[in-house]
Protein backbone atom coordinates (compact mmCIF):
# COMPACT_ATOMS: atom_id res chain seq x y z
CA UNK A 1 0.00 0.00 0.00
CA UNK A 2 1.14 3.01 -1.11
CA UNK A 3 0.84 6.09 1.90
CA UNK A 4 0.78 10.14 1.50
CA UNK A 5 4.21 9.84 2.68
CA UNK A 6 5.66 7.71 0.11
CA UNK A 7 7.26 9.66 -3.14
CA UNK A 8 5.92 8.45 -6.37
CA UNK A 9 7.61 8.64 -10.12
CA UNK A 10 6.03 9.92 -13.37
CA UNK A 11 4.14 7.03 -13.88
CA UNK A 12 2.86 6.96 -10.10
CA UNK A 13 5.11 3.66 -8.86
CA UNK A 14 6.51 4.22 -5.66
CA UNK A 15 10.28 5.34 -5.24
CA UNK A 16 12.72 3.48 -2.70
CA UNK A 17 14.14 5.89 -0.32
CA UNK A 18 18.01 6.56 -0.67
CA UNK A 19 19.56 6.56 2.78
CA UNK A 20 21.97 9.78 4.13
CA UNK A 21 24.60 7.65 3.81
CA UNK A 22 24.09 6.52 0.02
CA UNK A 23 23.52 9.98 -1.15
CA UNK A 24 27.03 10.57 -0.09
CA UNK A 25 28.09 7.89 -1.73
CA UNK A 26 27.15 8.76 -4.29
CA UNK A 27 28.22 12.40 -4.61
CA UNK A 28 31.76 10.83 -3.57
CA UNK A 29 31.41 8.43 -6.95
CA UNK A 30 30.37 11.56 -9.02
CA UNK A 31 33.28 13.28 -7.45
CA UNK A 32 35.93 10.22 -8.87
CA UNK A 33 34.17 9.42 -11.99
CA UNK A 34 36.02 11.82 -13.84
CA UNK A 35 39.36 11.00 -12.69
CA UNK A 36 38.47 6.92 -13.73
CA UNK A 37 40.25 5.36 -17.05
CA UNK A 38 36.20 4.38 -17.76
CA UNK A 39 33.79 5.67 -15.70
CA UNK A 40 30.90 3.62 -17.27
CA UNK A 41 29.90 1.19 -14.91
CA UNK A 42 31.64 2.36 -11.70
CA UNK A 43 29.69 1.48 -8.87
CA UNK A 44 31.06 1.50 -4.90
CA UNK A 45 29.85 -0.90 -2.01
CA UNK A 46 30.88 -1.06 1.60
CA UNK A 47 30.20 2.15 2.80
CA UNK A 48 31.34 3.63 6.42
CA UNK A 49 31.69 7.13 7.75
CA UNK A 50 34.13 8.02 10.73
CA UNK A 51 36.61 10.66 10.94
CA UNK A 52 36.23 13.60 13.00
CA UNK A 53 32.91 14.54 13.16
CA UNK A 54 31.54 12.04 11.40
CA UNK A 55 32.63 14.12 7.97
CA UNK A 56 35.28 11.00 6.21
CA UNK A 57 32.87 8.82 3.99
CA UNK A 58 34.73 5.26 3.24
CA UNK A 59 33.71 3.44 0.26
CA UNK A 60 35.63 0.69 -2.09
CA UNK A 61 34.93 2.07 -6.08
CA UNK A 62 35.14 -1.01 -8.11
CA UNK A 63 35.29 0.26 -12.14
CA UNK A 64 37.18 -1.06 -14.87
CA UNK A 65 40.90 -0.86 -15.17
CA UNK A 66 42.93 0.08 -18.58
CA UNK A 67 42.71 -4.16 -19.27
CA UNK A 68 39.15 -3.64 -19.23
CA UNK A 69 38.58 -6.13 -16.30
CA UNK A 70 36.80 -4.05 -12.97
CA UNK A 71 38.74 -3.65 -10.06
CA UNK A 72 38.18 -2.61 -6.50
CA UNK A 73 40.19 0.45 -5.08
CA UNK A 74 39.46 1.68 -1.29
CA UNK A 75 38.35 5.67 -1.57
CA UNK A 76 37.51 8.48 0.94
CA UNK A 77 35.18 11.45 0.25
CA UNK A 78 35.28 14.14 2.81
CA UNK A 79 31.72 15.42 2.97
CA UNK A 80 31.05 18.45 4.71
CA UNK A 81 27.59 19.91 5.08
CA UNK A 82 26.29 17.83 2.16
CA UNK A 83 29.14 18.51 -0.10
CA UNK A 84 32.52 17.03 -1.67
CA UNK A 85 35.26 18.87 0.21
CA UNK A 86 37.71 18.51 -2.69
CA UNK A 87 40.67 19.65 -1.26
CA UNK A 88 40.48 17.09 1.92
CA UNK A 89 39.07 14.10 -0.84
CA UNK A 90 42.31 14.79 -3.03
CA UNK A 91 44.39 14.19 0.52
CA UNK A 92 42.34 11.18 1.74
CA UNK A 93 42.46 9.70 -1.85
CA UNK A 94 46.66 10.86 -1.85
CA UNK A 95 46.93 8.39 0.97
CA UNK A 96 45.21 5.82 -0.47
CA UNK A 97 48.02 5.96 -3.41
CA UNK A 98 45.53 7.49 -6.22
CA UNK A 99 48.50 9.25 -7.34
CA UNK A 100 48.39 12.16 -9.21
CA UNK A 101 46.28 14.20 -7.58
CA UNK A 102 47.36 17.44 -7.76
CA UNK A 103 47.06 17.22 -11.48
CA UNK A 104 42.81 17.49 -10.56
Amino acid sequence: PVTSDDKLDKTGAPVAAISALDAEATLCLNFIKPRLKDPRGAYYEDVSKGGVGGTVLSLTIHAKNSYGGVVPKAAKCEIKNGVVDPNWTRIHLDDLGWGRLDQW
